[in-house]
C-alpha cells in the first residue's frame, strides 16, 4: 500500500489545483466577438444569429472558441467568434 500523502501536500496540491481552474481562458488575437456583440452589430434576433453562426462555421468560415470568463468570483463558460480570414498564417 502506497504512503499516505501529509496534509500539507494535499493542501498545496489543492492550492494550486484551484489557482488553475479560476484562471479565465481568454482567446488570443484581435476581431472575437461574444454571441450578444456579433446579435448587436448585425441587429439579428436570437434565432436568426444562432442559425447565421451555425452555417458560417459549418462552411468554415467563422472560427469559434468556448473559454472562460471570470464574472464576480466565478467562472462562466464564454463562446467568442471571428472570421477565420482574421486568423494569423501561425494558427493555421
Amino acid at each position: 500500500m502506497p504512503p499516505k500523502m501529509s496534509r500539507s501536500t494535499d493542501q498545496a496540491w489543492a492550492e494550486s489545483f484551484g489557482a488553475a481552474i479560476s484562471r479565465p481562458r481568454l482567446p488570443q488575437g484581435a476581431g472575437w466577438l461574444t454571441f450578444a456583440e456579433v446579435q448587436d452589430k448585425y441587429k439579428l434576433g436570437q434565432k436568426r444569429t444562432y442559425r447565421m453562426l451555425k452555417e458560417l462555421i459549418n462552411k468554415g468560415l467563422l472560427q469559434k472558441y468556448c473559454g472562460y470568463l471570470k464574472k464576480g468570483n466565478r467562472l462562466t463558460l464564454q463562446v467568442w467568434y471571428r472570421p477565420t480570414a482574421l486568423q494569423s498564417d501561425k494558427t493555421r
